[in-house]
């Protein structure tokens, strides 16, 4: 079977792509620290947002491996949802913290977070802007 890139099988893991299609993942996630909802990759790094876990988590990419595992965010903003790209070079995070209650204006607490990453692609841990419900 071809050898897959990292991120590949790191997908594989959060069940975004099947085994079959992808080879056995080479990293996972316990159940209690993850239950991940989302996947970004920015430079060099890939970073999961996970619900349960209430974490960010980022792994550098380093050839077909990933590498130094970190741990961000662990339990600050709640259930992570979403991360993506930020155009600046960050990322974008959504929280999930209060179930179904977007149907009903003005009834949601869940937040959009910029975090500005450093330039070695650590998080600088610095959510530069939070936003709630519109006032």
């Amino acid at each position: 079977m071809k050898q897959l890139p990292a991120f590949v099988l790191a997908l594989c893991a959060l069940g975004l792509t099947s085994e079959a299609q992808a080879g056995a993942a080479k990293t996972t996630y316990p159940v209690a620290d993850a239950s991940c909802s989302g996947v970004a990759i920015v430079r060099d790094a890939l970073y999961i947002a996970c619900e349960r876990g209430t974490r960010l988590y980022r792994e550098l990419i380093s050839g077909d491996d990933l590498t130094d595992r970190q741990q961000y965010f662990v339990g600050t903003y709640g259930r992570l949802r979403t991360v993506e790209p930020a155009p600046d070079g960050g990322l974008w995070l959504t929280t999930t913290n209060y179930g179904d209650k977007d149907s009903i204006p003005n009834n949601s607490n869940e937040k959009i977070m910029h975090v500005t990453l450093g330039a070695s692609v650590l998080p600088a841990g610095h959510v530069t802007a939070a936003r709630g419900p519109a006032s």
